[in-house]
């Protein structure tokens, strides 16, 4: 039986290995969705929270062993959180802000990975609390 709440996004066997990825659109949102190296599956906003590049093109897939702005080269750990950022660019950091990946909820059922409907109470129940910007000010 199908839950009218969630939508699935992708077969978690294209998901063998740790940073195994799916690009893929949804609700008019294009989500990066990662195996991480314990197993679980995560799911991201495609675009980097420095200055809204895509990580990826819709439909692409393949492995990484963190994920990398094609833009300035700022890379985060499979599990969202910023790593590192090329030299000069850390002056850039706002104190306080937050550049880890916005990070989508998921579901991982019967082989398939599955996504909240916007709007529904599962996606209001585990939409992840951001800051509502997370660009610098004054960067390129």
């Amino acid at each position: 039986m199908s839950d009218p709440a969630t939508k699935p996004v992708c077969d978690l066997a294209r998901l063998p290995g740790a940073g195994d990825f799916q690009v893929v659109d949804v609700f008019g949102h294009s989500l990066l969705i990662v195996r991480q190296t314990d197993g679980s599956v995560l799911g991201f906003h495609n675009v980097c929270p420095h200055r809204s590049a895509r990580f990826a093109t819709p439909g692409m897939s393949g492995s990484v062993r963190e994920i990398t702005c094609p833009l300035h080269g700022w890379s985060w750990s499979l599990d969202g959180r910023l790593k590192k950022v090329p030299p000069g660019w850390d002056r850039h950091l706002g104190a306080g802000q937050d550049y880890d990946l916005i990070r989508v909820a998921t579901e991982s059922r019967g082989g398939l990975v599955f996504v909240p409907r916007p709007g529904t109470e599962s996606a209001d129940r585990l939409r992840p609390q951001r800051p509502a910007s997370n660009r610098m000010s004054g960067d390129t």
